[in-house]
């Protein structure tokens, strides 16, 4: 009897030692202050689903808004799961979000606790949150260059599991075939086990430069377009490179104002000698979670007219 009570003392102490929790130690610079809004907000995306049995990510205590338009806002609440009346909004690219460090998961989401700025905390969802990260610390990360090679070599070689490792478990991956149209998003990673191989057709929207709308797989369309810019290629950070204009009426591309708190790297393509229009620049939008970047936007620029 005795050396069965010492069994199950230790497998109790064992099972209690493997509870969940993580140490969030990202201080957070004085030089950001979050906008609050109180405007109703129109209903927001689809909730992705995180599959996970390991503790929860660790977002770091600095947060942003990400993946809202310009007419929606991060609501926040009073408990965590719960969807009541938000206690306050933030405007849709607001930086400088201080988390208490406090996660919950509920209902297949992960929601965040935060420090309201006018006193209080309140709850968010963790589908419309990233990492605060500054552009030069982003930039200067010898992190991200290890990072952002091995993408690129999964890419090249057509590793599945090794690309799929990269791609955010939380935010999955949101596409873009041409920085104007929309957004084509592929759900967590737990989805992703055919991507280079499957057959799903998706609508990546019109293409000018061929006169029709562009349907197809991630691995017919998404896959080929990539090629072009994994060799001879000049590596950008924060910054978009250009031919010809991308877009024939305004003259100008820029990185889509729903991901302008993720920091992107692009890669660019110049256009050949015998043809000036045929550059192109893919940007890879990544965010950095439990220490670890991790791939959650692709946009593609090229000439489309």
């Amino acid at each position: 009897m005795k050396h069965r009570l010492d069994v199950l003392f230790i497998l109790s102490f064992f099972l209690v030692s493997c509870g969940i929790r993580l140490n969030t130690h990202n201080p957070a610079p004085d030089t950001l202050t979050p906008q609050l809004g109180v405007t109703d907000s129109p209903p927001l995306p689809t909730a992705t689903v995180l599959p996970t049995s390991t503790p929860l990510p660790d977002f770091g205590m600095l947060l942003s808004a990400v993946f809202l338009k310009d007419d929606q806002f991060l609501d926040v609440y009073p408990e965590a799961g719960v969807k009541s009346t938000p206690v306050a909004q933030f405007a849709p690219q607001t930086m400088g979000i201080n988390a208490t460090g406090k996660r919950q998961f509920i209902d297949e989401k992960i929601w965040l606790e935060i420090n309201l700025p006018q006193g209080g905390s309140g709850w968010v969802d963790g589908d419309f949150i990233t990492p605060t990260i500054q552009p030069t610390e982003f930039c200067n990360d010898h992190d991200l260059n290890l990072a952002f090679s091995g993408m690129l070599n999964s890419i090249k070689s057509r590793d599945e599991i090794a690309f799929v490792n990269f791609i955010s478990p939380i935010h999955g991956l949101h596409i873009k075939y041409l920085w104007q149209n929309p957004e084509v998003k592929v759900d967590v990673a737990e989805n992703f086990s055919n991507l280079f191989t499957e057959n799903k057709s998706y609508d990546w929207g019109s293409d000018q430069s061929i006169n029709q709308s562009v349907q197809g797989s991630f691995s017919s369309i998404i896959l080929p377009a990539l090629d072009p810019v994994l060799e001879d290629s000049i590596t950008i950070c924060n910054a978009l490179d250009q031919g010809i204009a991308a877009d024939w009426t305004s003259g100008f591309i820029e990185w889509p104002s729903e991901y302008l708190n993720l920091n992107y790297l692009t890669l660019y393509k110049p256009a050949t000698e015998e043809n000036a229009l045929n550059w192109r620049t893919w940007a890879f939008g990544l965010e950095k979670i439990n220490h670890q970047y991790y791939l959650t936007v692709l946009v593609q620029y090229k000439w489309d007219y």
